[in-house]
């Protein structure tokens, strides 16, 4: 339920449409697990058609972090099975909402759901995992900036920002307990 709330609250924040066909697609996730992740693909595509980027570098962090935390919630929504509500939860929702006033609030709760959600199994690792891969990718555009930061560059931009991501990926993945999951 918080993917849906914040993919709906972010989709106004950052002023696009798509994020308005959510409901459908968590109400798929409900039944089967197949049509909700091929919709969910075709959501991803729409989206990404609709949130124009030309420089990663100067997109508001605000509007990409309401676009992209979102969807990853939604994603993790929509596959959980466990559909009860806990009062952290609605707290979180609460506080999305307020987002619509307060931009950073939004960005802030949905980073805590996001955290809450790579907590429940493990919650140091979790929460160390997702960190340092956000801090490699940080890290990693910091120094190459000067190579990347050219007009219509938003390709090349991108490509490295999944090398990076793949990179931290791989990095901590030869560690993962696959047995739990």
């Amino acid at each position: 339920m918080i993917g849906l709330v914040a993919a709906l609250v972010g989709g106004i924040i950052a002023g696009v449409k798509t994020p308005f066909v959510a409901p459908a697609i968590y109400l798929l996730s409900r039944y089967r697990k197949n049509p909700f992740l091929i919709s969910f693909g075709v959501y991803c595509i729409s989206l990404s058609y609709e949130f124009r980027v030309t420089n990663v570098f100067d997109l508001d962090p605000i509007t990409v972090l309401s676009v992209l935390l979102p969807t990853i919630l939604l994603l993790e929504d929509g596959l959980n099975e466990d559909r009860s509500g806990s009062f952290p939860e609605y707290l979180l929702a609460a506080f999305m909402l307020s987002g619509l006033i307060f931009r950073e609030i939004f960005v802030f709760s949905t980073l805590l759901a996001l955290m809450n959600m790579v907590a429940e199994d493990r919650a140091k690792r979790g929460a160390a995992i997702l960190a340092a891969g956000a801090l490699i990718l940080a890290a990693g555009l910091f120094v190459i900036r000067s190579f990347l930061d050219v007009p219509g560059g938003a390709s090349t931009q991108a490509a490295v920002v999944t090398s990076i991501t793949a990179f931290a990926v791989l990095l901590f993945w030869r560690r993962a307990d696959f047995e739990k999951i």
